[in-house]
């Protein structure tokens, strides 16, 4: 059986994000400290993160996806 899992590198992104917003460094070490005992602060970073990073990958894949549409529909009148 095939299992999809997400790529950890959006919620990675978050993480980095809110964390640089909170601390104004970039989160550099990853440990055992970092990501299991300091669990709860990496939720609030990762919140805070996606709040910011949501709306930007959304209007980038809305720009991609429009870009396609047009030259999708572009084509397909060409080609009648």
């Amino acid at each position: 059986t095939s299992q999809f899992c997400m790529p950890p590198l959006i919620p990675a992104l978050c993480i980095e994000t809110g964390y640089f917003m909170r601390h104004g460094e970039f989160l550099t070490e990853v440990s055992l400290q970092t990501l299991g005992y300091q669990g709860l602060e990496r939720i609030f970073e990762w919140i805070i993160g996606s709040l910011v990073l949501a709306p930007i990958i959304s209007v980038v894949m809305w720009c991609g996806l429009f870009m396609t549409a047009l030259i999708l529909k572009r084509t397909i009148h060409a080609s009648i």
